[in-house]
């Protein structure tokens, strides 16, 4: 079956998006795609390939979509590595008011899936039970940045670009979050801006493998599960917070307000405006 000029255009707009927006903490490749209304067209691609392996329009459509998500990283990741370096903390907090309002479009969607109070009800109490669990596990790690070259440096590089994968398809998560979690953002920055091209192997081939693993996995949740899929969704995207939130207790107030006030309400302001644009609100009753 031919690619249609629709599918193509779709296919390229949906990797620069992806692309960049996985290298933003906060901006959530998968909720992009979600709101896009491209969502099924990235989880079918990558799902493809399981259900299709011999079919070559589906090895075709995953070309176009990894290369046009390596041109989108490639483009925003010389500016972010600039305005990491000059203003790291404030950064921070932008990308903080992006992760709280990306919570939108997921509440939304467990409002719509559940059918009575009582299903409601339990879709809140996994979000808690989620945000607990997570919470717990984040505070009781203590990864350093490993930007070395060993065995060990590459191993963690690896494994934060296949679980950061995962991050990327599901809605509310940023896959960068899991990149600064486990001290590996810097490198990844660097990797993409300066085309180190061993660790950008090792991302291509982690990213891959997790994409197409995970792809088949939450389109099996989010059609047998969806209400309690995206409760844990929830869950997962208000814990992510815990890791990037950068407070100094010895700024002063004029500190305060120019490196967490401003920024976060700059960030919640953007993202909370993009998804009024893309789905406007409707009242709804809780």
């Amino acid at each position: 079956m031919k690619i249609t000029s629709s599918e193509l255009r779709n296919l390229v707009i949906l990797g620069v998006l992806l692309g960049g927006a996985g290298l933003v903490p906060g901006f959530s490749s998968g909720t992009l795609a979600f709101v896009t209304g491209l969502y099924g067209l990235l989880i079918a691609t990558f799902s493809n390939v399981f259900t299709a392996p011999k079919s070559i329009e589906s090895w075709v459509k995953l070309t176009i979509l990894v290369t046009s998500m390596a041109l989108g990283a490639f483009i925003i990741s010389i500016p972010l590595n600039v305005l990491l370096d000059q203003f790291e903390a404030p950064l921070m907090w932008v990308f903080t008011g992006f992760i709280l309002a990306s919570i939108i479009p997921i509440s939304r969607e467990i409002k719509r899936l559940a059918d009575s109070p009582k299903m409601l009800n339990l879709s809140r109490f996994l979000t808690v039970l989620t945000v607990v669990l997570l919470t717990s596990a984040i505070l009781s790690l203590e990864l350093t940045e490993d930007t070395t070259l060993s065995l060990t440096g590459r191993g963690i590089f690896f494994l934060s670009a296949f679980f950061a994968s995962l991050a990327g398809l599901l809605p509310g998560i940023s896959g960068s979050v899991v990149w600064i979690g486990m001290g590996q953002y810097s490198r990844y920055l660097t990797a993409i801006e300066t085309l180190v091209w061993s660790d950008l192997m090792l991302f291509v081939i982690a990213t891959l493998i997790g994409y197409v693993l995970f792809a088949r996995l939450i389109e099996s949740l989010l059609k047998k599960h969806p209400l309690m899929t995206y409760a844990m969704l929830l869950g997962l995207t208000l814990s992510s917070v815990l890791w990037i939130v950068q407070i100094e207790w010895t700024w002063s107030i004029t500190e305060w307000v120019l490196n967490v006030m401003i920024p976060f309400v700059l960030g919640y302001g953007l993202m909370f405006g993009l998804y009024q644009k893309i789905i406007p609100m409707k009242k709804e009753s809780v």
